[in-house]
């Protein structure tokens, strides 16, 4: 069973080891347009914490990615949102927020990869 402690250790690390941290649930972020984009644009220092892998697709890119439980996930997001601890970690969701590129997606202000090039730069 994972704790607080251990996610914040094993984010720790994560930093000092990757430039970019994106931390994936579910939705948009986690389809193959994602991946494909950012094997394209070649995010040599970047790591992808995903919940919900899909195999068929993790396989087809070359991406750093690891698996996390849904718990590790819960935890991450609490610190997220609680503390300023990092610019290097990316939490991404679908949840409808104004001013995030999930809802200028869906409201048609920028194309999925309009926005994923943006966000990998």
């Amino acid at each position: 069973m994972d704790n607080k402690r251990e996610t914040i250790e094993k984010l720790r690390c994560y930093i000092r080891e990757y430039d970019s941290v994106f931390v994936l649930k579910e939705g948009i972020w986690t389809g193959e347009k994602f991946f494909q984009i950012a094997s394209r644009q070649n995010v040599k220092s970047s790591l992808f914490l995903v919940t919900k892998p899909r195999a068929d697709i993790l396989q087809k890119y070359n991406v750093e990615v690891q698996v996390i439980s849904y718990e590790e996930y819960c935890n991450i997001e609490k610190l997220y949102y609680t503390y300023e601890f990092s610019d290097r970690i990316h939490l991404l969701t679908d949840h409808v927020q104004y001013g995030s590129l999930s809802n200028y997606i869906s409201g048609g202000l920028l194309t999925e990869e309009e926005a994923f090039g943006a966000l990998l730069l």
